[in-house]
């Protein structure tokens, strides 16, 4: 999943008509991450779609996004600009689409946001999501050193300067907070958490994230060197730890602040961790409606609807997307961590035939949950004693 921090919680507790679209406007990318779990990902039917969403198709959705405001006035919707990367769109036909959407829907009616991997971006880029309320987050995994890892062009070259840039610039706009949404940090458990925490800290962000890499039983993270789940435990708990002790309400880490939640009895709406799924409709640039598009580490086709915005509400989408999704594996249910993680993300369950498996990283999860639960219990016990 490469969705900023914020986007899905505003939907994935799947209320009346609560709906987020993620469009793939561009099926195609400016840069060569080894995990992608779109282009590295089983299912390669990306191939065969168009490289942008077309013109009409993008009309064809402002309608169907005012359909469902219609049919559901109360309903919280948001639309997710996503690609590939979604800048190669272009500025001209991405100023089109938002004039498009704005004149017809608010900012109060849909909330637009963009997840990008930050190397197109300027002055006007900002200039353009500033004058239609839309807004924006980059995928960025540390300072350069470490970002560089998996993080690179076509050439080979290292994007971290470059997204470091990305993100200066988006902190000093005027209007930083109305336009950027922090950052997203694809975990690899051989950097340093600490570090990677005080590098944000110190470019003055405040909205961070850590997302798990995407993989399961039939697909393990093999572009991790050594990977162990022991790892990725102690790269949670390390981060944690620092986190906790910064005690500072103004940095934001929206995974540790989960299981904190999850420790308070607050069940996730986060779709990684157990949030509703069938709200989430991704978009293709051919026009069809899909599940999950990281479900495409899992097998080919298994976002497949046969939906899409020539033929189908997109509330058709979300009825039919009620009976495809997996229930959790019954055994989740029972466990003390249930309350955080969810049972895992479901394309992270998948052993090659079955997702009624916990989480790929389950050992992780739980024992990470058990962490946090030690913390604040402490935390409990010690403002007691005062």
């Amino acid at each position: 999943m490469t969705t900023h921090s914020g986007d899905k919680d505003d939907v994935a507790s799947g209320g009346a008509g609560d709906l987020l679209v993620m469009v793939k406007v561009a099926e195609r990318c400016n840069i060569d991450c080894d995990y992608c779990y779109m282009y590295r990902g089983v299912d390669q039917g990306w191939r065969q779609r168009p490289k942008f969403l077309s013109e009409p198709h993008l009309d064809q959705l402002v309608e169907r996004l005012i359909e469902h405001r219609h049919a559901f006035p109360a309903a919280r919707m948001t639309l997710e600009i996503h690609g590939g990367e979604p800048l190669l769109l272009g500025k001209r036909r991405t100023a089109r689409f938002f004039e498009h959407l704005r004149n017809r829907l608010t900012e109060a009616e849909l909330a637009i946001v963009t997840q990008s991997n930050g190397v197109l971006i300027d002055t006007a880029w900002l200039d353009l999501y500033a004058e239609f309320g839309a807004t924006l987050g980059i995928s960025c995994d540390g300072p350069p050193a470490l970002h560089d890892r998996h993080r690179y062009d076509f050439e080979k070259q290292g994007t971290g300067a470059r997204v470091e840039q990305a993100i200066r610039l988006c902190l000093s706009y005027p209007q930083s907070r109305r336009v950027f949404n922090g950052v997203l940090a694809v975990i690899d458990p051989n950097n340093d958490p600490v570090r990677i925490l005080d590098y944000f800290r110190a470019l003055g962000l405040s909205d961070v994230d850590f997302l798990l890499p995407d993989a399961n039983f039939a697909a393990p993270p093999r572009h991790i060197q050594a990977y162990t789940h022991a790892r990725l435990l102690a790269f949670l708990c390390r981060g944690f730890d620092a986190w906790w002790a910064l005690d500072d309400p103004a940095f934001h880490v929206r995974i540790f602040e989960t299981f904190v939640r999850g420790v308070l009895g607050r069940r996730s709406e986060l779709d990684a961790f157990g949030g509703a799924l069938a709200p989430i409709a991704v978009v293709e640039s051919d026009g069809g409606y899909r599940l999950l598009d990281v479900l495409s580490i899992c097998k080919t086709d298994a976002s497949y609807t046969g939906l899409g915005l020539e033929t189908h509400a997109l509330q058709d989408f979300v009825d039919l997307a009620r009976t495809r999704y997996p229930e959790v594996h019954a055994a989740c249910r029972q466990c003390d961590a249930f309350v955080a993680c969810g049972g895992g993300y479901v394309a992270h369950r998948f052993d090659g035939e079955s997702y009624d498996n916990p989480s790929f990283y389950c050992n992780a999860l739980v024992g990470f949950y058990r962490h946090v639960r030690a913390r604040v219990n402490n935390l409990s016990k010690a403002t007691r004693l005062k």
